[in-house]
């Protein structure tokens, strides 16, 4: 990184940090940056956030592990069989264009409450998924699709030797664009659906907002900010060790 980038991110956050604290002075109820930063390192040790914490991502990242098995199961099938392909773009292209607070609220009444979070995860997540891995499938060079089918014709052998590793560019993209969207859904599919019985961030920002809490409700974003961001510098290091 050249000193030039270096110098232009550091003015950028002065810049932020400058705006956030006047905001801060002129608005009573708005927390400076120095309250949101206790509130974090009191909530890092707090169970009552750790935990809800904790449940959302996991939910996300469930929900995101079907969406990928999902999006990498239906782009190969499109991939290989064109009927296929054409059955399932008027759905995939229908999803992409749903507003998404439209796809929320429409589950919200007519799903189980327990499920709806994974639903709504998966309805947004598995759309972008299959389109990424599809695109990059249907770059492979034709010449090496014909080499290939020549020396594999075992189709589950060709699919694990040659069809997945051409793909994983497209796996690659596909993680990165919708892992951090993944839990961004989530934590809005909690706040709007506003029940109790679902632990997690989005209550728990629900509640705050309600009680004028602002400085916590920072604070939690604040450290789904930083834990989002350590997950996606770990999964980006995991697949160029794997050579994904």
């Amino acid at each position: 990184m050249n000193k030039r980038k270096i110098i232009g991110y550091l003015i950028g956050i002065l810049f932020i940090i400058g705006l956030w604290e006047i905001i801060a002075y002129n608005v009573v109820i708005f927390p400076s940056i120095k309250l949101i930063f206790y509130n974090i390192s009191t909530n890092l040790v707090n169970k009552l956030i750790i935990i809800p914490i904790f449940l959302t991502i996991f939910r996300s990242f469930i929900a995101f592990l079907i969406s990928l098995l999902f999006g990498l199961l239906t782009a190969n099938l499109a991939y290989k069989f064109k009927l296929i392909e054409y059955i399932i773009q008027p759905t995939i292209s229908l999803l992409r264009s749903i507003p998404t607070i439209s796809i929320i609220l429409i589950v919200l009444m007519v799903v189980k409450l327990e499920l709806i979070t994974y639903l709504i995860v998966f309805i947004i997540a598995f759309p972008i998924i299959h389109q990424t891995i599809l695109y990059s499938l249907e770059k492979i060079d034709k010449e090496l699709i014909l080499v290939n089918k020549m020396d594999n014709t075992n189709p589950i052998k060709n699919f694990f030797m040659f069809t997945l590793p051409m793909s994983y560019s497209g796996i690659i993209n596909a993680i990165i664009q919708t892992f951090g969207l993944s839990i961004k859904i989530q934590i809005m599919s909690e706040l709007l659906i506003g029940s109790t019985k679902i632990k997690g961030i989005g209550v728990l920002l629900d509640y705050y907002k309600n009680n004028l809490e602002l400085d916590k409700m920072f604070s939690i974003t604040f450290i789904v900010i930083i834990i989002v961001f350590i997950i996606e510098l770990l999964l980006k290091h995991i697949l160029k060790l794997i050579k994904i």
